[in-house]
């Protein structure tokens, strides 16, 4: 959502992520990230090309865009598999400190402890292990086994809760478990 025109090119707004996997063997899917980002600042010309190059930071533009769907990949993989999405987490970090100088807001960990930069340094630290763990666990051995066993299925999602706990008692009310109670 583009909320400011600041100049010809330039703009302010925000940007709504969100991802669903399908829940095995049934037409449902379950959500499993959803992040309003409002440090959404970006310059666009009409007609001008979307470059983006992973080891360099061109724009903020493409910059948003490429996290955004890092972060969507790694979710996706650690749903379907233990700390799964472990390469695109690292390559959404990439993004991140390439982007430590840029001027536009969002990447650095001063700016705020909600934002790019925190949701992919937490998630990469073995502390947050738990909540990865947690979607892998709710999602397959959840989720998933509901065709075969509903009672199974729910007793792994509340056993998979649990592995957010240790999360939790270490940082409350951090950034990464709001979302995944957001998208859940």
């Amino acid at each position: 959502t583009i909320k400011q025109k600041i100049s010809s090119d330039q703009y302010a707004g925000s940007i709504q992520v969100q991802c669903r996997r399908p829940v095995y063997k049934s037409s449902m899917y379950t959500q499993i990230f959803n992040c309003e980002d409002d440090n959404f600042y970006f310059t666009y010309q009409q007609f001008s090309q979307l470059d983006f190059n992973i080891n360099t930071f061109q724009n903020n533009l493409t910059s948003v865009l490429a996290y955004y769907a890092y972060v969507v990949l790694a979710i996706d993989y650690d749903s379907f598999a233990p700390l799964g999405g472990t390469e695109h987490w690292q390559k959404a970090m990439l993004i991140v400190q390439n982007a430590q100088a840029a001027a536009e807001p969002g990447w650095k960990s001063t700016q705020s402890n909600r934002n790019r930069y925190w949701l992919v340094e937490n998630t990469l630290q073995p502390l947050f292990k738990g909540l990865r763990d947690c979607m892998y666990d709710y999602s397959r051995k959840g989720l998933d086994v509901m065709h075969q066993n509903v009672e199974e299925g729910r007793a792994a999602i509340l056993t998979s809760l649990d592995l957010i706990k240790p999360v939790y008692n270490a940082r409350p009310a951090n950034y990464n478990i709001q979302l995944f109670f957001n998208a859940k």
